[in-house]
């Protein structure tokens, strides 16, 4: 970053990070109400434009709160958890105008908008593109091709996509979280810096890098998310069952999400397509019922953001029987039946009739 005049740079080189072992022992935070975390230290570089000449040094940015062996943070010496959250899809109709060109031009790309690497993954499937994965900036080429699906869905060529199925929502995890709050600690970071370079060039002072950057602004973001943050929550310690219980919630709640007000009755509902997922049975009460929910048993979350639940592979071609994770997307393509009902008559070589759902569908199928 450079100051106004362009006369000094500022550079902070993250790939040479440190972030040694904790001062303190888990222990000792909860006793003395401190915060179990690690000081972060990088490199900086100051960089007169002048003289081309670079002054470097490591630099502390901020104490970063750790994540203990049970999952959570001690913050202030108290146990606190972050849940995950589950992020809704953009739904509504596409609004269109005289301008737009324009409209999409303002909108989209005098700044660049990015998808995300799952955004991308999740663009190209739909839109069947084959943009490289690295590239995660919305392009003309996307609006192009979302454009020819939508007149292609005018004349009813194609599917609708059912914006409360699971392939179309993505679950935030703690790391993203935690990485968004990050991430506009910076951008503070960076607005105080220019400030201070501005001031020192005023001032004719030969600062150095540490001069320019304060660990407060970082803390009181981390301090702000951990004591204020609706997906920030002390943890229930009244038992190891309701410590596993709340670690595995979900919520549609926080920045980002729904709100319990507003957030429909469709929404709040059961959908097929949360079969082996999330619990149909533990919501919260009141104006968030159907908003907070818990992983089924045996439901993770995968790499791309999306809910995965072990399934066994069973083929009439095929005597082997294999266990898969299947997201929401891909167990669409597979004929699902209960698995008790398939080991309990394992042997039996009469035909059996088994319920099954196909497609979000429920039905009947016999198996021999």
């Amino acid at each position: 970053m450079e100051d106004t005049d362009q006369e000094m740079e500022f550079q902070l080189f993250v790939e040479t990070y440190q972030l040694p072992e904790p001062l303190i022992k888990e222990r000792d935070a909860i006793y003395e109400s401190l915060t179990y975390s690690s000081e972060l230290y990088v490199s900086a570089g100051l960089i007169w434009k002048t003289s081309r000449d670079m002054q470097e040094q490591t630099i502390f940015i901020v104490n970063i709160p750790l994540m203990n062996s049970l999952g959570t943070s001690i913050v202030n010496g108290i146990y606190r958890i972050v849940i995950n959250q589950i992020l809704q899809s953009l739904s509504g109709d596409p609004v269109f105008s005289e301008s737009l060109c324009k409209e999409l031009q303002k909108k989209f790309f005098q700044q660049r908008c990015e998808l995300g690497r799952i955004g991308r993954r999740n663009m190209n499937r739909r839109m069947n593109l084959d943009i490289p994965q690295n590239n995660t900036f919305l392009l003309p080429r996307d609006i192009l091709a979302a454009v020819d699906h939508l007149i292609g869905m005018k004349f009813r060529m194609g599917i609708l996509d059912d914006m409360n199925h699971l392939k179309n929502k993505r679950i935030r995890s703690v790391a993203n979280l935690l990485q968004d709050q990050f991430g506009l600690a910076l951008v503070r970071l960076e607005n105080i810096v220019r400030g201070t370079m501005s001031g020192a060039i005023r001032d004719k002072l030969i600062p150095t890098p540490q001069n320019f950057v304060t660990s407060t602004t970082l803390t009181t973001t981390f301090e702000s998310f951990f004591g204020l943050h609706p997906l920030s929550q002390v943890l229930d310690r009244t038992n190891p069952l309701t410590q596993i219980v709340h670690g595995r919630k979900l919520s549609y709640l926080g920045h980002g999400g729904l709100t319990g007000r507003t957030a429909s009755f469709r929404i709040r509902d059961i959908h097929p397509s949360h079969y082996g997922h999330i619990c149909p049975i533990d919501t919260s009460e009141g104006i968030n019922v159907g908003l907070i929910g818990s992983l089924s048993i045996h439901a993770r979350i995968g790499p791309w953001g999306s809910l995965e639940s072990p399934f066994y592979e069973i083929s009439e071609r095929s005597k082997k029987v294999r266990m898969l994770y299947l997201s929401p997307s891909r167990n669409e393509y597979y004929m699902v039946a209960a698995g008790n009902s398939l080991a309990l008559n394992r042997g039996s070589r009469e035909e059996q009739v088994v319920p099954a759902r196909y497609r979000q569908e429920f039905l009947t199928i016999e198996w021999e």
